[in-house]
């Protein structure tokens, strides 16, 4: 099962590749390092996790 600790390691590689790709994916950057910072400040993480998920893909299970 992904817990956020997985979730949270895939934030930082496409952080990363973003900023190695150049002034194009600094927005990109931006955006999932604010998705990094919400995920760690939540008390339950893997519950914002889920609760993002369902958000996102009401539908699926």
């Amino acid at each position: 099962m992904v817990d956020h600790k997985d979730i949270e390691l895939a934030q930082i590689k496409v952080i990363k590749t973003a900023l190695r790709k150049g002034k194009k994916y600094d927005n990109l950057a931006k955006n999932y390092g604010d998705y990094l910072k919400k995920l760690r400040a939540e008390k339950n993480p893997n519950d914002y996790i889920k609760a993002v998920a369902v958000k996102m893909f009401p539908n699926e299970e």
